[in-house]
């Protein structure tokens, strides 16, 4: 992948008062860049697949081909978050501490896992993936509810690592390696 760092001087022109120079030193490095991206989440997976399957090319050619952003980098929402139709968790059973009742959703496989291979496969270079938890199943908080003030119970700090874990290999199983 490569890196750069870009310093950016704005430089007012005398002649016209509305027109701005950006001028841009590829030698002074301040920072390196890890890339660029964006979310795979349920109501964009939604959005998309709703579009005719040559405008769904179109869409992901624009954001990971080489002739478009070429993004390198994929948050995927861990079940059930801001972007979803509904609420909802891996294990919705209440109780199930051993995570018996774990499993995708069909948001997983029609809304995100199809797009995040095809982006995969535009890609030019590796594209960086990471599951990213909005809650823990409902059960698991202090309040009983998605949303709100309640925190994780104490009892259940293993149970909800081993929630992420399997996240983690049910993408994998499916052919999305995680970062």
């Amino acid at each position: 992948m490569r890196t750069f760092g870009i310093v950016l001087a704005f430089l007012c022109c005398v002649a016209a008062q509305d027109a701005v120079v950006v001028t841009v030193n590829r030698d002074d490095v301040y920072q390196t860049m890890l890339g660029f991206g964006g979310a795979f989440t349920d109501s964009t997976g939604f959005n998309v697949v709703s579009l005719p399957s040559e405008a769904q090319e179109y869409f992901l050619r624009s954001y990971f081909a080489e002739e478009g952003n070429a993004y390198s980098i994929g948050r995927i929402p861990i079940a059930g978050a801001d972007c979803s139709t509904r609420t909802y968790s891996y294990d919705d059973v209440e109780g199930d501490v051993d995570l018996v009742h774990w499993n995708l959703t069909y948001e997983d496989y029609d809304y995100k896992i199809p797009l995040i291979l095809r982006a995969i496969e535009l890609a030019p270079r590796p594209v960086k993936l990471f599951g990213s938890p909005w809650a823990p199943p409902a059960w698991m908080k202090t309040n009983g509810e998605f949303n709100g003030a309640g925190i994780l119970i104490k009892e259940m700090w293993q149970p909800y690592a081993n929630y992420l874990v399997k996240f983690v290999e049910a993408y994998e199983a499916e052919g999305v390696g995680l970062w």
